[in-house]
């Protein structure tokens, strides 16, 4: 009898200006990689709501309550854009990286074997199971894309969401059972 079990914490992760006005620095240069503007006080906290899809959650909601876009932020001004881009005492106003928490992942793989010696000399036979993911348990995974922030007007722009079950690099959580016969000799 053997097992595995794993168990994380959530890892950090970063909520991006997702805007693309045409007085944005970020769009402008190309990196797609701004920060969006703090004007609230209060970090939202992380929730489990579920959606009007299957397995899907809203894991940080009302962002558009502590975040602006830069060009909501800069109103179409040019000089604020470029302050916020290269001058520290306005850059202090932009969200710093890894400001968000995904959930913890945990996991549990076993497997069971027993030998069986043959009458030949050497020869033996094994019967194994593999179970992973033993329990059947789906873990919370953020959902690509959603760590975009695009403003308070558009309607997915100010929630991140996740989903059970559905890793980022794809697959599915499930439980999987191996069974095997082997022969040594």
């Amino acid at each position: 009898l053997n097992g595995i079990f794993q168990a994380q914490t959530g890892g950090a992760f970063t909520v991006y200006d997702g805007s693309s006005g045409s007085t944005n620095q970020c769009s402008a240069s190309g990196t797609n990689f701004c920060l969006p503007v703090i004007v609230g006080t209060q970090l939202p906290s992380m929730t489990q709501i579920p959606t009007s899809t299957p397995n899907s959650f809203t894991l940080y909601g009302g962002l558009s309550n502590l975040f602006q876009t830069q060009d909501q932020f800069c109103n179409e001004d040019l000089l604020c854009s470029a302050e916020l881009a290269n001058l520290p005492e306005f850059a202090r106003l932009l969200s710093p990286r890894n400001m968000f928490r995904t959930p913890g992942y945990w996991n549990l793989d076993m497997s069971v074997l027993k030998n069986f010696n043959m009458p030949w000399e050497g020869h033996k036979i094994q019967v194994r199971a593999e179970f992973f993911n033993l329990t059947n348990h789906s873990n919370l995974f953020v959902n690509v894309l959603t760590n975009q922030f695009t403003g308070a007007t558009s309607g997915s722009g100010g929630e991140v969401t996740a989903s059970k079950g559905l890793p980022p690099g794809g697959g599915k959580e499930r439980r999987n059972i191996q069974l095997a016969l082997r022969y040594t000799w």
